[in-house]
């Protein structure tokens, strides 16, 4: 563990002081850490099995702190701005996603199950809030654009969680299942996610911001604050049994639409965002390890073409729709 340690640590600091010339040549932090760890995997063959539940922990809080970051990057009137789009995304172009993976794995796996190739076409619809980061903080993107796709990033997963649910209730052979009552159990976590993320976004500018007025705080435990604030949303709606990640995203929303004073501050996400990009790297670096190895024993051509196609035309085409 000591050595694993070093090396990422050799490898953060590799990548900190030459980010700038690997942007110029369109190398981002996830095709880096993916690649180390793949040649990892090669000189020394390693097992996750161990540490699964660990490495599973650090990927979604991770996940947990980058949602509520980007969320807590857009203020509501740009969202009200950009409505009619995100709707569009999401209530047209998420679903299509869907139906083309389906129909897609369909062809090109004929003796897959038909509920396996459903959750296969749903898990891989929604876009990745991490992977997706170099696009929305591109200021060569249109502003519109990027801030559409941060917006988007955050709610598709919920949204697609009830079509998840149910592909995974119907290939686990539950008796009795009925499709009503799993999509009503996945709307059900969205909501209790939302509300709960409110909450705890809101409240959270709010008792920041009267510390700040009356200085009982100071920049740097402000800043701290703000980092507990996704990890808070996340573990209490995990305990209580709702979609943490969209309570993570929810409670960057409703933050920021409190915390006025981050105008003012805005130092008070650098914790968040560092901490972020931080564990990011670690989980790029862990899946570089695992998925090198299964793609080089295990997957021909048609897992290939397949995720090629997820990529790019399964994700453009209903977006161009």
């Amino acid at each position: 563990m000591t050595a694993t340690a070093a090396v990422f640590a050799a490898l953060v600091l590799g990548f900190a002081v030459t980010a700038r010339w690997l942007s110029r040549v369109y190398v981002t932090a996830p095709i880096t850490f993916v690649v180390a760890g793949a040649v990892m995997s090669t000189v020394a063959p390693t097992t996750t099995a161990d540490m699964a539940d660990a490495v599973k922990a650090v990927a979604e809080v991770t996940l947990a702190l980058i949602l509520f970051h980007d969320a807590a990057q857009v203020r509501p009137r740009q969202i009200e701005a950009g409505r009619g789009l995100i709707i569009r995304l999401l209530l047209v172009g998420l679903p299509l996603t869907v139906l083309f993976g389906f129909l897609a794995a369909r062809v090109a796996f004929p003796a897959m199950p038909v509920m396996i190739a459903l959750l296969l076409a749903s898990a891989l619809a929604p876009t990745d809030a991490g992977l997706g980061a170099a696009t929305v903080l591109n200021p060569a993107v249109p502003v519109r654009i990027r801030r559409t796709l941060n917006v988007e990033s955050g709610l598709n997963d919920g949204l697609v969680t009830p079509v998840v649910l149910f592909a995974i209730a119907a290939t686990a052979g539950e008796e009795g299942l009925r499709a009503g009552a799993s999509v009503v159990h996945g709307l059900v976590d969205l909501g209790v996610g939302a509300a709960l993320g409110a909450v705890i976004g809101a409240g959270g500018g709010l008792v920041l911001g009267w510390s700040r007025r009356r200085e009982l705080s100071t920049t740097s435990t402000r800043s701290l604050g703000v980092l507990v604030l996704p990890v808070l949303a996340y573990c209490l709606v995990a305990l209580i049994g709702g979609n943490s990640f969209v309570a993570a995203f929810v409670a960057g929303t409703a933050f920021t639409a409190e915390a006025s004073w981050v105008n003012e501050e805005e130092s008070a996400l650098d914790r968040t965002e560092g901490l972020a990009e931080l564990l990011g790297f670690a989980v790029w670096l862990i899946f570089g390890l695992v998925a090198f190895p299964l793609i080089r024993d295990e997957i021909g051509w048609r897992e290939m073409l397949f995720a090629l196609l997820s990529l790019t035309v399964f994700r453009m085409l209903p977006v161009a729709v």
